[in-house]
């Protein structure tokens, strides 16, 4: 009988212990490997000039749609959306609204999406202009009426600003590719420092980007390749690898970690680690297409763990990779031609 007894005990104490389980609050079995607790925001823009927004890469919903013009820069201010579409227009409130208002119309001449900067430490937007010494800058989030230009004396007059990039640090890096000159901004109560001194970038349709504290200015024209720069702009050296001649669409190094340029018709190329040599990263791409933009989005969950996505606007859609762009898979189907 005590044989029976201690299982008979045991089986009540089992049959406890599940109805405890059973009766737990939803709360307790989260998992918090799976619960994401900040999204990414994905905004995309394609040929019809129709801007998407997405928060897990296969599902979209409509922004905006602007005249049929496609949007080939988009940046978020705040709350607001910036994009070019020959003007500079707002959405202001994107959670909210989906009108647009162009709020500055003298646009400079620039390529893609390094044409303006959201500098978010000093919440702070900068815009290539054709006035004045060519960039204007805006501290309500890009709010019309709201542009001052930059008249600091180390800017000469006649300076046309194509690009901007920020680095690691937090200094603003502008490029003026018709001069060649570069210039640095450390912070907002300071005034912009001419860096040129050293050798100059040669010939090209050069555009901005950087991989931690190192300024990439890539030929959007492909036939003098990409260059990089230690010191702000003051010396260049060249990469190695790209395909010569091959136009070099959009460029990016995707949280620090490599530095991806897309072409016009030979897929991406990726910096291979610890050299200054390009190499394909194309696996999973569509032959020929045109690689418009690369933009990284990461997802944070509950537990402190993230996960990291690489995401490229191309002709044939929205490609996206987990591994750096070892391999890419398409997740929408369209013709793309800017990512934020």
């Amino acid at each position: 009988m005590g044989n029976r007894t201690i299982i008979y005990s045991m089986g009540v104490v089992a049959a406890m212990a599940l109805t405890f389980q059973s009766c737990k609050p939803k709360i307790n079995e989260i998992d918090n490997n799976q619960v994401i607790s900040k999204p990414y925001s994905l905004y995309v823009g394609d040929s019809s000039g129709t801007i998407l927004n997405t928060n897990e890469g296969f599902n979209y919903k409509y922004v905006v749609f602007n005249g049929g013009i496609p949007a080939t820069s988009i940046i978020t201010a705040g709350n607001n959306i910036l994009f070019y579409q020959y003007n500079l227009h707002i959405i202001e409130n994107s959670l909210t609204g989906n009108n647009s208002n162009p709020t500055y119309t003298d646009v400079g001449f620039g390529f893609e999406q390094s044409i303006m900067h959201y500098w978010a430490r000093y919440k702070r937007v900068y815009v290539i202009s054709a006035l004045g010494k060519g960039m204007v800058y805006n501290d309500d989030f890009g709010e019309v009426n709201k542009w001052r230009p930059v008249t600091d004396e180390n800017v000469p007059a006649g300076t046309e600003i194509t690009s901007f990039t920020e680095l690691k640090s937090g200094k603003l890096i502008a490029l003026d590719n018709f001069n060649k000159e570069t210039f640095r901004l450390s912070d907002p109560g300071q005034q912009w420092q001419k860096t040129t001194g050293g050798t100059k970038l040669p010939a090209g349709l050069f555009y901005l980007t950087h991989k931690e504290n190192t300024v990439i200015a890539v030929d959007y024209s492909g036939q003098a390749g990409a260059f990089y720069s230690t010191d702000d702009g003051t010396t260049w050296n060249a990469y190695t690898g790209l395909p010569a001649g091959e136009p070099l669409r959009c460029a990016n190094a995707p949280f620090d970690q490599t530095v991806l340029i897309g072409t016009e018709s030979k897929g991406i190329y990726r910096l291979k680690i610890g050299t200054t040599n390009f190499e394909p990263a194309s696996i999973g791409l569509t032959q020929n297409m045109t690689v418009r933009a690369i933009v990284g989005k990461e997802d944070y969950y509950k537990n402190n763990r993230s996960k990291r996505y690489v995401y490229a606007a191309t002709s044939k859609g929205i490609f996206r990779s987990e591994d750096f762009g070892d391999n890419w898979v398409i997740v929408k189907e369209g013709n793309f031609v800017s990512a934020y």
